[in-house]
């Protein structure tokens, strides 16, 4: 005969495990002592990692979310692509070659494929040797613009290049640095709705009238430069020698887009601007955050936002990060227990005369009355006689009552008057 399993080896004192016991049920033990221990190994497994990560405080646990998806979306940005990809999402500002919206110029581009001028789109930070000299450079409201990009246009206008600057963020310092002069064109914000040809540049041959939106500004003061389209003393461009290269400055981009492009002689300008028959033209498209990955295609306001966002999550984890001071008890301080205070009272009394245990329990003497007057329903201003008969009738003991009324004068007496106020503290609560 075999000799059943010992119990806690997977099987049951009475059969093997999972065999029907004599009622036809499972055996449960069995069950338990494999399938339930499985269990419970898998479940601690498992809620280790859990328990150990609802130990960080709560604080620290959004700042390691928060910096795992930041670090995710650039990271899959990075890989993808997706985010300042060539040609696809979102352009930054207007005015990109890669925008089909009224506020693009991907039909100025259209437009100089047509009429046999290489279009080349610039995803990379401009250099001098990034294009050749024989190249139109093509910068429109630049959403973002800085001393090395506007050394690296003066080195190559200087060159022979040439190069046409529309809107954008470009101030004094940027134009005497690409001009190579002090006296530059200073900047209005007052627009004109359409400016006419004057003078004899080649940018305007052919040009009588060229549309624009007034909200784009234009030049106040000319400067060193040569107006080329003009409305009474308002200028929308300019043009100047630089080197052995040219610059055209239009104070709006807004002749150039896909709104305006179709509007009075503004297609002729556009081509003139481009230069001479086939001359190639190249589109700085970094500018509206194309060709940079990950956060770098952010503008350079979006990036200060978030700076600053940084900077207040920090200062707000600093304020509530446990600050450094001594440290805390182990245990939390309790009252002393009431038996506790029961024999130091005891101790007290004992301690004191028949003299003066009157006046050491006065105040237990008081409350006493006081709770007598609370479960009569009487004012505490009443007197003995009322509260006595008052109490007889409602049935209070005759023992209660007079410790209740008497002031103690011995240790007697004084447990009396304590044992009265529990009674009626005890009665009154149970009333409640």
């Amino acid at each position: 005969m075999t000799e059943p399993a010992p119990p806690g080896d997977g099987a049951p004192a009475g059969g093997p495990a999972g065999a029907p016991d004599a009622t036809g049920a499972t055996g449960a033990t069995g069950t338990t002592g494999t399938t339930g221990t499985i269990g419970t190994i898998g479940t601690i497994g498992q809620s280790g990692i859990g328990d150990r990560w609802r130990s960080v405080p709560r604080r620290w646990r959004v700042v390691v979310v928060l910096v795992v998806v930041l670090a995710g979306f650039d990271v899959l940005a990075a890989v993808t692509g997706s985010f300042g990809a060539t040609g696809s999402g979102s352009a930054a500002g207007p005015s990109s070659s890669f925008d089909q919206s009224p506020q693009g110029t991907q039909a100025l581009a259209e437009l100089l494929v047509r009429f046999g001028h290489p279009v080349r789109r610039l995803e990379e930070p401009f250099s001098a040797g990034a294009v050749p000299p024989s190249t139109t450079l093509v910068v429109a409201d630049p959403q973002g613009w800085d001393a090395a990009q506007s050394g690296a246009v003066a080195a190559f206008v200087r060159s022979g290049g040439r190069a046409v600057l529309a809107g954008g963020p470009l101030g004094a310092s940027d134009l005497r640095t690409i001009l190579g002069i002090r006296a530059v064109p200073v900047y209005s914000p007052v627009g004109v709705h359409s400016a006419h040809a004057v003078g004899a540049a080649p940018e305007v041959a052919g040009v009588s009238m060229v549309d624009a939106d007034p909200s784009g500004g234009a030049w106040d003061i000319t400067g060193g430069t040569t107006p080329i389209l003009r409305n009474g003393d308002a200028v929308l461009a300019v043009v100047a020698n630089v080197g052995a290269g040219r610059v055209v400055l239009l104070a709006s981009a807004s002749p150039l887009r896909n709104q305006f492009l179709g509007d009075a002689d503004n297609a002729a300008f556009a081509l003139d601007l481009a230069g001479g028959a086939g001359r190639a033209v190249a589109f700085d498209e970094y500018a509206h955050g194309f060709g940079s990955g990950g956060l770098g295609a952010l503008p350079t306001r979006w990036k200060w936002a978030l700076g600053l966002a940084g900077v207040a999550a920090l200062v707000w984890i600093w304020s509530a990060a446990r600050r450094f001071g001594p440290p805390g008890a182990t245990e939390r301080v309790l009252a002393p227990a009431r038996v506790g205070y029961v024999d130091g009272l005891a101790t007290v009394l004992s301690a004191t005369a028949d003299r003066g245990v009157g006046a050491a329990v006065e105040p237990v003497a008081r409350a006493t009355r006081s709770s007598l007057c609370r479960y009569l329903g009487v004012p505490d201003e009443a007197t003995d006689q009322v509260l006595a008969s008052t109490a007889r009738a409602a049935g209070v003991p005759d023992g209660i009552v007079g410790a209740a009324l008497a002031p103690p004068t011995d240790r007697q007496s004084a447990l009396a008057t304590g044992r009265a106020h529990a009674w009626l503290e005890r009665e009154r609560r149970s009333y409640r």
